[in-house]
């Protein structure tokens, strides 16, 4: 912000290194699924290793945390005055 980043762009910055992160997570976690597929069927009862609906809700949860942790630091950043914090310092 003190370089002349708007608003919108530091947030849209920090969401974007976020979901980044979500998705090299999601790759590393459909790789794990592969080979713990016998283990998961075991433990969780009624839950078929391959069961798509099971595979999107747990996606959807884990984006929608994603989103939320990124955004209220993202939210906060952005809205700090380069002035004030270039004074304190």
């Amino acid at each position: 912000m003190a370089l002349g980043a708007r608003q919108g762009a530091l947030l849209w910055m920090v969401m974007s290194e976020a979901f980044e992160l979500f998705g090299a997570g999601l790759a590393w976690e459909s790789r794990a699924r592969t080979y713990s597929a016998d283990m998961l069927s075991s433990q969780l009862f009624g839950v078929l290793p391959a069961d798509l609906g099971t595979a999107v809700a747990a996606l959807m949860a884990l984006a929608m945390v994603t989103a939320g942790a990124a955004f209220v630091p993202a939210r906060r950043a952005s809205r700090i005055v380069p002035i004030r914090a270039l004074h304190d310092e």
